[in-house]
């Protein structure tokens, strides 16, 4: 069976496999990442990161550990695809969103992506309240929802209750979190790892806005703003400037659920398309094996009695 750790992108989902390996010796597979081996070193040091060999492609792995007896803890940032049980961590919005654009910036590779596409979805993983949602609102799978801020410094019953809910067998080790090694190993991936908001430069009014007019309700909820803070988008709009703008941050959003989910179909129709490309190279190989097999394998010698012209009746 699959256990999922779960987050939106940089919200503490590293600091919580890392805790479970520091203090129960246990590692975890990446829903992105199933093969790099030795390629991350100080993945596998600290964080416990497990890796297939040989590779397997995602589809094949997920439709292993999730039929097997065995326990697989499987790191993802996605929406949920299944009713296994999952590990949530949830972190100040605000924070996983600046530092979720300082990693896209800093890796040269990953897509090209503004402040407001992250707050409003566009990208890959939706956005941060549709998320927690997606993982939280599930009734049918158990989940077990922690904070970033409490992950930090973990008390022992907090590394117990952990243990308790991945069915670990015996008593957790005392949890000492290893950031500031881990900054000095790789600095460019381990940030600051803020547990509260300070406003930095370049989080615009315009994006302060609509993160609170998007996300300002479950920030509440969550306790990581209070009424009054929610309240503040509103103090130089009037009541119909009030309607329109939000009116268009919400259509923004589910616009861009939208445009995620047509991305979703196109990737998955591509994934579909390499593997019939696949078969069709393999088959087209086997064929000329065979023809060539047949080329170098004499021709059948007539037995005497077809020589003769008898037919077996």
């Amino acid at each position: 069976m699959i256990l999922w750790l779960a987050s939106f992108p940089r919200s503490g989902n590293t600091l919580l496999r890392t805790l479970i390996h520091r203090t129960m010796g246990v590692g975890c597979y990446d829903s992105e990442l199933l093969s790099l081996g030795d390629h991350q070193p100080v993945t596998n040091e600290y964080v416990g990161g497990l890796f297939t060999d040989p590779p397997m492609d995602w589809p094949d792995f997920y439709k292993m550990a999730r039929d097997s007896d065995r326990l697989f803890l499987v790191k993802t940032h996605h929406p949920p695809i299944d009713d296994q049980p999952a590990i949530y961590v949830v972190r100040d919005g605000r924070l996983a969103c600046w530092s979720y654009l300082d990693f896209h910036r800093k890796y040269p590779h990953l897509p090209d992506v503004a402040l407001p596409d992250i707050i409003l979805g566009y990208q890959k993983y939706g956005n941060w309240t549709t998320h927690y949602q997606a993982w939280t609102q599930n009734p049918q799978g158990r989940r077990l929802i922690v904070r970033f801020e409490d992950l930090v410094h973990a008390s022992s019953e907090q590394v117990r209750e952990i243990a308790r809910f991945i069915h670990f067998q015996g008593e957790p080790k005392s949890w000492d979190n290893p950031f500031a090694i881990l900054q000095q190993k790789a600095g460019q991936f381990y940030r600051e790892g803020k547990t509260s908001w300070e406003r930095p430069d370049g989080w615009t009014d315009l994006a302060d806005d609509t993160f609170r007019i998007l996300h300002g309700d479950l920030m509440t909820e969550l306790g990581y703003m209070d009424a009054a803070e929610r309240q503040r988008p509103w103090a130089t709009m009037g009541a119909e400037d009030q309607e329109t703008f939000q009116r268009l941050i919400r259509k923004a959003s589910r616009d861009a659920l939208q445009v995620d989910e047509l991305h979703e179909k196109v990737r998955d129709s591509k994934r579909k398309l390499e593997k019939l490309q696949e078969r069709e190279r393999k088959t087209a190989e086997s064929l000329r094996q065979y023809k060539e097999k047949q080329v170098r394998t004499p021709p059948r010698k007539k037995s005497l009695w077809e020589r003769l012209g008898w037919r077996k009746s």
